[in-house]
C-alpha cells in the first residue's frame, strides 16, 4: 500500500538559446521568480498531484509424492489511482496470477518453472493530459538449482523471457522545449540467461561468481527505426565475482579480507535509446573490505571503487544531457553487536 502526494507552486524552464554552454563559466540569462502568496498553506495555494495504490496479494503451496513436486498459485489484485486539476482523477485495477512448480529430482537437483504477471503504473500524461495506461509484463522462467560436494558447492541456471507492454516512448510527432511529449506505443521484450555459482576453493576461502546474459529489445515502437533496437538503459553482459576469506583459529581468528569487482559491457544509455547514440562505456568497479568478528560485536571497514575509476551513467536525452557519476574511491567503516 502507498500513497503520495506533491504540491507545488509553479515551475519554469527556458532553453539557453546558445550553440555552446561553458559548464565552467555558465550563464543561464535571466529567468522571472513569480510572487507568491506564503500567508496560505501550499495545499491552499499550490497544485496537488497524487499517486497510490493498493495490493491484495494471497499464495499458497500444495505438496505432491511426499513433496517431491511442489504447486505454487498465487493472486494479485492492484488498485492504482492518480490524479491532479488539470488531468483529473483515474482509477485502475487488475488481478494478475502467478504460478510455480518446482520437482526434486534428488536430494541434490531441483528443476521450477514460474509464470508471473506484473500491472505498474505509468507516471506522467500525454499531450492532452490524459493519464497514460499502466504497464503490463507477464514473466516466463525455468531454472535449475543443485548442490555439490555435500553442499560445498551450489549452483543456479535460470533461462526467462519477460515481455512489456504499454512502455512509455518519446512521441517523435509531439516535440516541446522540454524535450517531448510521451506515448505508450512501445512494447519490449527481454530474455536471458543467469548463472549463479557459490562454493568454498580451500577452507576459509569462499567465491560467489555469477553471469547474466540479456537481450532487451524494443519490438514495436512509433518510431519504425527504433524497432530492434537495444532497450534504454540495460546492460548485454554483467558478470561480478566476490573473494571472501576468513581465519577461523589462532590469534587472528575472526578476521577476514574479501576483495570482488562488477562487470557490465554493450550498456545502453538511460531515457529513450534509439541506436543513433553510442553505447554507454564498459563498466568496472573493484571493491574490497577487511572485517573482524569477535563474539557478538563486528568491525568492518569497505572500500568502494579501490581503482578510483571515473564510472557514470545517463544519456545525451533530448536537448540536454544527463550524467550521474558514481564516487570515486570510498570508504565506509561500520560496527555492528548481535544482542
Amino acid at each position: 500500500m502507498s500513497n503520495k502526494e506533491y504540491f507545488h507552486d509553479w515551475n519554469q524552464y527556458a532553453m539557453l538559446g546558445l550553440p555552446t554552454f561553458n559548464v565552467y563559466k555558465p550563464v543561464y540569462g535571466q529567468g522571472t521568480i513569480l510572487e507568491v502568496d506564503r500567508s496560505k498553506n501550499i495545499r491552499e495555494r499550490g497544485v496537488r498531484y497524487y499517486n497510490g495504490y493498493t495490493g491484495y496479494y494471497l499464495q499458497d503451496e500444495i505438496g505432491f509424492w511426499e513433496d517431491k513436486l511442489r504447486l505454487t498459485l498465487a493472486g494479485r489484485i492492484t488498485q492504482l489511482k492518480t490524479g491532479d486539476v488539470y488531468s483529473g482523477d483515474f482509477k485502475r485495477s487488475k488481478f494478475t496470477p502467478r504460478v510455480g512448480l518446482s520437482y526434486s529430482i534428488d536430494a541434490n537437483t531441483a528443476v521450477y518453472a514460474l509464470l508471473d504477471q506484473s500491472f505498474m503504473e505509468n507516471y506522467g500524461v500525454d499531450e492532452a493530459g490524459r493519464v497514460f495506461d499502466p504497464v503490463t509484463g507477464t514473466n516466463m522462467e525455468v531454472g535449475i538449482k543443485r548442490d555439490w560436494l555435500n553442499g560445498k558447492w551450489n549452483s543456479a541456471v535460470t533461462v526467462y523471457q519477460i515481455n512489456r507492454d504499454n512502455v512509455l516512448a518519446a512521441d517523435p510527432n509531439k516535440p516541446n522545449p522540454a524535450g517531448g511529449f510521451f506515448n505508450t506505443e512501445t512494447k519490449q521484450e527481454t530474455k536471458g540467461v543467469e548463472v549463479d555459482i557459490k562454493g568454498q576453493l580451500v577452507k576459509g576461502l569462499d567465491v560467489i561468481i555469477n553471469y547474466a546474459f540479456t537481450e532487451a529489445k524494443v519490438t514495436d515502437h512509433p518510431e519504425k527505426a527504433a524497432i530492434g533496437t537495444q532497450v534504454a538503459g540495460s546492460s548485454r553482459h554483467i558478470q561480478n565475482s566476490w573473494l571472501n576469506y576468513r581465519l577461523d583459529r589462532g590469534k587472528l581468528a575472526g578476521f577476514g579480507i574479501s576483495l570482488g569487482y562488477q562487470y557490465q559491457a554493450k550498456r545502453s544509455p538511460w531515457f529513450v535509446f534509439d541506436g543513433t547514440e553510442n553505447s554507454l562505456p564498459d563498466y568496472f568497479r573493484l571493491d574490497g573490505s577487511i572485517s573482524y568478528q569477535r563474539k557478538n560485536i563486528g568491525l568492518n571497514l569497505v572500500v568502494n571503487n579501490i581503482l578510483n575509476k571515473y564510472l557514470y551513467s545517463g544519456a545525451p536525452y533530448a536537448n540536454y544531457f544527463y550524467w550521474q557519476a558514481e564516487p570515486g574511491t570510498n570508504v565506509r567503516f561500520t560496527v555492528g553487536y548481535k544482542f
